[in-house]
């Protein structure tokens, strides 16, 4: 949603917190394609650069919305409303 309101771009950095026995090395974790990915790793010991080379997701997937999702949460209502009557900054 954030990418859709234009308030995170591609190359915004994507940090998380993590303890240090949740950090994999060399994992391969399922991605989708509406999934983010993480450009840093902060753990009470270290930052760790991911250096994943994965292209963003470029907004919302409208078609993997279900209808109830819409209706029951006021900002994809605005969002859709506003796809709607073909606003391009939405």
């Amino acid at each position: 949603m954030l990418r859709q309101l234009g308030l995170v771009q591609p190359n915004t950095p994507i940090v998380t917190t993590v303890h240090s026995i949740q950090v994999v090395d060399g994992a391969r974790l399922p991605m989708l394609s509406h999934d983010w990915s993480l450009t840093h790793i902060v753990t009470p010991d270290a930052v760790i650069e991911t250096r994943v080379q994965r292209v963003q997701p470029a907004g919302l997937e409208w078609d993997k919305i279900q209808p109830e999702q819409i209706a029951s949460i006021p900002i994809l209502q605005k969002l859709d409303s506003s796809r709607a009557q073909g606003d391009s900054s939405n």
